[in-house]
């Protein structure tokens, strides 16, 4: 167990090291790489045998995962440096209001800790709460009043309170559960809907669905409930502010399409790593143009691609195989899904421009529909 924690901490610390104390495309960023990666691949082959239990190892590889990706994000695609404050490539750099550059200062003792924190908050800070790239589409903690931040005393409370819901809402699940039923109706033979449609009766398909909706209800409470328990003890201990913990999900109310629910509910904590590195692979190395909308959809699939894989990884550390893992499947999937809005929204605003010409309606001369506006790129 020792080894797994050691190689956690290697992976968060060696990492904030290098960005702070190493200029963007230093040689010693790309040396580290193999090794941050060899460490990567111990974690998640000890992670099934330290955890037996398969949601924690998930948990715990998801989070070397995460900070791997996080690295390579940082180091090899948006080139952070400490000298101009952030991002100086990337899609993250196309978006920034201001950017710093410090003066060269001699390596004190001071100098030092700035260095570090400023490469531990790009290892840890995912979503750039604070930061000029800060993520969009961050929840604030009212809707109507965008800059109200609680009370420190307010913000623990309520912090609390959801972390005990979120232990609740777990325990009521793991009651409910029946090894026998998920046998019958979960086991990987009945994953598969489209190549076996004639077998999957209307019991079947139910289930499904209540199976899907407590998953998400437990996948929910996870994620929510450990986020409060690390801000509820950030914060109680002065070592962050109730600023620097933006609610970790958006508004129940916005889930009415696949791109509400990526780009506006979730909590966005992969969002900048994955759009990154997706950015840069179409347009860098495929040196695809931007703008149209055919390359949109390249970004859009990209991006869940590399999160497909970032979650591929996930299940091998639970002890999955590839060929168990439906990752990739399930994250491509959702491209066809947006495909099909951004098609329905395109015969709605057609239909509409129909309707209101024939009605007579004072409208813009312009030719055929505002595809930019349909059809917004996933960041």
């Amino acid at each position: 167990m020792m080894y797994l924690i050691v190689h956690l901490i290697t992976l968060v610390v060696l990492p904030s090291f290098l960005i702070g104390f190493t200029p963007a495309k230093s040689i010693s960023r790309f040396a580290s790489l193999p090794v941050l990666a060899t460490i990567l691949w111990q974690c998640m082959t000890l992670c099934p045998f330290y955890l037996v239990r398969m949601p924690w190892a998930g948990l715990v590889g998801g989070y070397a995962v995460s900070v791997f990706s996080q690295y390579f994000n940082v180091a090899f695609v948006s080139y952070f440096e400490f000298r101009r404050g952030g991002p100086t490539s990337g899609a993250a750099i196309l978006r920034r209001t201001e950017m710093s550059k410090a003066k060269k200062a001699a390596l004190t003792a001071a100098e030092y800790h700035r260095r570090f924190l400023f490469g531990w908050d790009a290892m840890t800070n995912w979503r750039a709460v604070g930061a000029p790239y800060v993520v969009r589409n961050l929840s604030p903690f009212s809707s109507k009043d965008p800059s109200y931040v609680p009370s420190r005393s307010r913000f623990l409370l309520r912090t609390a309170a959801i972390a005990i819901a979120s232990y609740l809402a777990l325990d009521s699940l793991d009651s409910m559960s029946d090894p026998v039923v998920a046998q019958a109706f979960f086991s990987n033979s009945n994953i598969p809907l489209f190549s076996r449609l004639g077998k999957v009766t209307g019991d079947k398909l139910t289930m499904r669905l209540f199976g899907a909706i407590f998953e998400r209800v437990g996948l929910n409470a996870v994620q929510r409930g450990m986020y409060s328990v690390f801000g509820f003890s950030s914060v109680s201990l002065h070592l962050s502010n109730p600023n620097e913990w933006l609610p970790f999900y958006g508004s129940y109310s916005s889930i009415y399409s696949l791109r509400n629910l990526w780009g506006l509910f979730w909590h966005q904590t992969n969002t900048r790593r994955v759009a990154a590195i997706s950015h840069w692979v179409v347009h860098d190395v495929l040196k695809l143009p931007r703008g149209t909308i055919v390359v949109r959809y390249i970004r859009a699939l990209a991006t869940l691609l590399v999160s497909g894989l970032m979650h591929l990884l996930i299940d091998m550390a639970s002890g999955l195989s590839v060929l168990e893992s439906g990752a990739i499947r399930f994250f491509c999937t959702q491209v066809v899904g947006i495909f099909v809005e951004d098609a329905v929204w395109a015969v709605q605003a057609i239909l509409d421009r129909y309707n209101s010409r024939e009605e007579g309606g004072a409208l813009e001369e312009t030719s055929g529909v505002d595809m930019g506006r349909i059809l917004p790129g996933l960041e």
